[in-house]
């Protein structure tokens, strides 16, 4: 597989989108068989299951992994598995990310939470930090009993 920092798949990426991308600061590596370069959409997009980004606030691992250096967004779609630097692991089918991996937005959850239980199923969440907001939410204290 092709490992390559962000900053070493923007050195393909026009001048003006490099500029965009450095002055965000975007602390995150990316892992994928595939990495290209939309020049009408100004996006860059990595397949080739599993595509990793592991970033300070978490890593993730996907089917597809489109990056925006313009808003310094990630989306990832397909079999997406979130984990944040506590351990709490997020399973999900689309998600959508700030450059940083703290904040985003997703559907279809299931999330593990250490020593706290598992949600098994939620229709949508916000995330904000170390903060999950859920909505349609089935939860259970046992860790192996949703889905077991």
């Amino acid at each position: 597989m092709l490992r390559m920092l962000a900053c070493l798949v923007l050195l393909s990426v026009p001048a003006w989108a490099q500029s965009a991308a450095a002055s965000s600061a975007t602390p995150f590596k990316l892992e994928a068989t595939d990495i290209a370069y939309d020049a009408s959409t100004s996006r860059v997009i990595a397949t080739g299951a599993p595509v990793k980004v592991e970033g300070t606030e978490g890593k993730l691992r996907a089917n597809r992994v489109t990056y925006d250096p313009t808003t310094n967004r990630l989306l990832a779609e397909g079999e997406v598995v979130f984990t944040d630097p506590s351990g709490t692991t997020l399973q999900v089918g689309r998600m959508e990310l700030t450059g940083d991996l703290k904040q985003g937005t997703l559907n279809q959850l299931a999330l593990g939470l250490p020593g706290l239980g598992q949600v098994g199923q939620a229709a949508a969440a916000n995330i904000s930090g170390s903060t999950y907001t859920l909505e349609d939410v089935t939860y259970s204290p046992c860790q192996t009993c949703i889905g077991g």
